[in-house]
Order: structure tokens, then C-alpha cells, then sequence
């Protein structure tokens, strides 16, 4: 998918792309929920020209995920949705998980099925500051990651 994600109402990031209308938003839910059809009219309403749904891969500490076997029954479903909503693109994406060793959870092939990827370090394995960093320098290298997430690897509230 080729979607020009710079627009006129500016929120400037380090790379200096608009990042305004880009929302990643998680816990899919089988389309026709009133669930992701609620977020995605919200962003409707708030004027948005793109949402980006990335639930988290099946390695991150949480308590939904999207599986490898779901992803292909997840991108139909949100492309159905889509249709009813024909004044905002949807783009399907996956928030991954950065592993030990500074791969990523799921393969290059399943990546670059996707509109957007967020590379996240949720486990933090043990290691120090230093190697944390290499892990998300890492991520950060790789050609199909577009976002980097909780770089400072804390839970929130602590």
C-alpha cells in the first residue's frame, strides 16, 4: 500500500515526517465489532485520513496478540471494514516484538505483508542499558520497521 502519511495539520517527529493523522491503535477485534468500528468512526470524527491497527505479535508480554496462523484472517477482516468507511484508509499493522538477540519476533516474508510495523522491547531479558540499546539499534536498522516504540523500556506508572 502507498499512502502519503504527510499532511497538513503538523505534528513533526525526529525524522521529520507529519505524524498527525497516524494513530496505531490495538486489540483487534473481529470486524463488524462495534469495537474497531467505534475507532474507527472516532477517527472519522476527529477527522484522521488514515488509522493504523497493529495488535502486538505473539511474543509480547501481553495479554492479546496476533498470531502468524490469524494474520491473514485479521488483514480480511479489517479490509471488510474498511469498505464502510471509505473516507479513511485502515492500515493493517503489527507491533513486534525486539528479541534478545535483536531479531525480530516474526520473519522478514510476514513483515512485509504489512502497511506499518512498530518494533517494541517489552522483555527486557536481564540485559543492561548498553545492550538494550543495541537491541533497539538493532530494530531500529532494520529495513521494515517504520516506528520504534517504548523506548524507554519501563512499564508505565513505574
Amino acid at each position: 500500500m502507498s499512502l502519503d502519511i504527510r499532511g497538513s495539520r503538523s505534528i513533526q517527529t525526529a525524522g521529520g515526517f507529519d505524524a498527525s493523522n497516524l494513530l496505531p491503535t490495538g486489540n483487534f477485534e473481529p470486524a463488524g465489532t462495534s469495537t474497531l468500528d467505534a475507532m474507527i468512526a472516532t477517527a472519522v470524527d476527529l477527522g484522521y485520513r488514515y488509522i493504523a491497527i497493529t495488535d502486538h505479535s505473539e511474543r509480547a508480554l501481553c495479554s492479546r496478540t496476533l498470531n502468524r496462523s490469524d494474520v491473514t484472517r485479521q488483514r480480511e477482516a479489517l479490509r471488510d471494514v474498511a469498505t464502510r468507511y471509505p473516507n479513511i484508509s485502515l492500515l493493517h499493522g503489527v507491533e513486534v516484538e525486539i528479541m534478545p538477540d535483536g531479531t525480530l519476533d516474526f520473519d522478514d516474508d510476514l513483515l512485509a505483508s504489512f502497511d506499518i510495523v512498530l518494533a517494541s522491547l517489552h522483555d527486557h531479558a536481564g540485559h543492561s542499558p548498553a545492550r538494550l540499546l543495541d537491541r533497539y539499534l538493532a530494530a531500529m536498522a532494520h529495513p521494515l520497521v517504520n516506528v520504534i516504540t517504548h523506548p524507554a523500556n519501563r512499564t508505565p506508572g513505574q
